[in-house]
């Protein structure tokens, strides 16, 4: 099978205003090259992937109609554009595979959940195959009766080999970041937004004793509405010491997460996984993840490539800060570091592709 991409929307490619960073951007990698595809009519009032009414492509009905296809694949239900999609999938007769990020964690009323399974109800009746990112997801599945033989094991991953480039320019980014050889870092990379919580690793940093503090540095990668209360928070402590780098773009990264010891992923509920901890897990960064983001069960190991602490408490993830700053000669032993190469080698894209396969 070759496959063919119908997009509703150009989202990262132009040049437009991210609603949550708050900036413009456009990603400063390829996107759309080496395969084929196509961009729908987005119909929609208000063009935006942050709603579910912000995509909204009628042509897709008569794109599947033409009977070109032997399956399709949806990533997500979370627009109207994917349910249009599943209704042409349907009239076609065409195979639909689902492949979503959905999870357990986030507690909702009675009714809301009893809605929300009614209408995914018929949807994963229809589906024949289902893509798991991680176990929770596929409990998601379980819980809304998916048997296990339809549901296959595709990890979510980065692009590993791109962010492993970065580590032998560990050392200039560090100097380029004006930080000591000895000093420990703690990233944070994502938007700065209230469900990403980065005000708690701040928070948790600044409540270490003072030797630790200076032993270590907090750097900061994105923008969003929570900057401004970041700046405040940060003015307390020595300059450099906390740094807020903005925005960097995708060929960026590598060596930003290469120089990092160790990334924090604070977010509730609302993240599904949490991407950025493949990134530098990729870069040989050891990961500190909170219990609601839905990452945590795969990638992190205690001990061995991170370590997980309930969201929100403060003095949890104090005490796991304050641990690795006393280890922070853990990174300097080759043979522990490629334990956590070792283990994110096994999310990448050639598994999930493997998967897809396995459906057919």
């Amino acid at each position: 099978m070759e496959p063919y991409v119908f997009f509703g929307d150009d989202h990262g490619l132009k040049v437009k205003r991210d609603r949550e960073f708050g900036t413009e951007f456009a990603w400063d990698l390829p996107m759309i090259e080496g395969y084929a595809h196509e961009f729908l009519e987005n119909r929609a009032k208000r063009p935006s992937v942050d709603r579910f009414d912000g995509v909204n492509t009628p042509g897709i009905l008569e794109k599947l109609a033409a009977d070109r296809f032997d399956a399709v694949l949806a990533l997500g239900w979370h627009t109207y554009s994917f349910w249009q999609g599943f209704r042409a999938a349907r009239r076609a007769r065409i195979q639909l595979v689902l492949r979503g990020e959905s999870n357990l964690l986030q507690p909702r009323p009675f009714w809301k959940s009893l809605a929300r399974r009614c209408l995914l109800k018929r949807v994963f009746r229809q589906a024949s195959a289902f893509l798991a990112i991680g176990s929770l997801n596929r409990e998601f599945y379980r819980s809304h009766g998916v048997p296990d033989e339809k549901i296959f094991e595709a990890p979510y991953f980065a692009d590993n080999d791109r962010f492993r480039a970065g580590i032998p320019k560990r050392e200039e980014a560090r100097r380029k970041l004006g930080i000591g050889a000895d000093e420990f870092i703690f990233l944070f990379s994502g938007k700065l937004v209230p469900r990403k919580r980065p005000l708690d690793l701040v928070e948790a940093w600044g409540r270490l004793p003072p030797a630790s503090r200076e032993a270590s540095r907090v750097v900061l990668i994105g923008e969003g509405a929570l900057r401004p209360d970041l700046e405040r928070r940060t003015a307390a402590f020595p300059k450099g010491r906390v740094q807020l780098l903005g925005f960097r773009n995708q060929t960026e990264l590598p060596e930003l997460y290469a120089a990092a010891d160790a990334i924090v992923l604070p977010s509730d509920y609302g993240e599904t996984w949490g991407l950025s901890v493949n990134e530098a897990m990729a870069a040989g960064a050891r990961a500190i993840v909170s219990d609601h983001a839905g990452c945590g069960p795969d990638l992190v190991v205690g001990g061995v490539t991170g370590e997980v602490f309930p969201c929100g408490n403060i003095s949890f993830l104090r005490g796991i800060l304050q641990r690795f700053i006393q280890d922070r000669a853990w990174l300097k032993d080759e043979r522990r570091r490629r334990m956590i190469l070792d283990h994110i080698a096994g999310f990448t894209m050639e598994r999930a592709a493997e998967a897809l396969r396995d459906v057919f």
